[in-house]
């Protein structure tokens, strides 16, 4: 429970993969949380001004 918390603390990231799984267990938008997931990636490594777009293959 406390792993959970950390990520809605913005302590610990999401990775793409878990972010996929969440998406699945709560029947929501897969690219919409691979999107989140990325982001939140390269905003945490100080790449704000880059912006991630998710399309499927």
């Amino acid at each position: 429970m406390s792993h959970l918390c950390d990520i809605e603390k913005g302590r610990k990231l999401v990775s793409p993969e878990r972010a996929v799984r969440f998406a699945k267990i709560l029947k929501l938008s897969e690219k919409q949380f691979m999107r989140i997931a990325l982001q939140e990636e390269i905003n945490k490594a100080g790449l704000e001004r880059f912006q991630v777009f998710v399309e499927a293959a």
